[in-house]
């Protein structure tokens, strides 16, 4: 079968893969110069201990400004953070 995949950030160039291991004829349309010339380039989610999503998830930019402007511990929000 004939694939055309579009984009050659991490996902397309491994679905790519994937597909041509698997015996498919693939070919890879990108619009840069380069494979992870842009979101691959750089962090496109949100990477923290036990809460990994992407950027484009459903709900998330609301989310991100919800937590950004949720009530902080004082320690943390004022800038002498250590005790006297």
């Amino acid at each position: 079968m004939r694939i055309a995949v579009i984009g050659a950030g991490i996902v397309g160039v491994t679905t790519a893969y994937e597909l041509s291991a698997a015996g498919h004829e693939v070919t890879v349309f990108e619009r840069r110069g380069s494979v992870a010339a842009e979101a691959s380039f750089a962090n496109a989610g949100v990477v923290a201990p036990g809460y990994v999503t992407p950027w484009a998830a459903p709900g998330m930019p609301s989310r991100c400004c919800a937590a950004c402007s949720a009530d902080m511990p004082r320690s943390a929000s004022t800038p002498r953070s250590t005790p006297r």
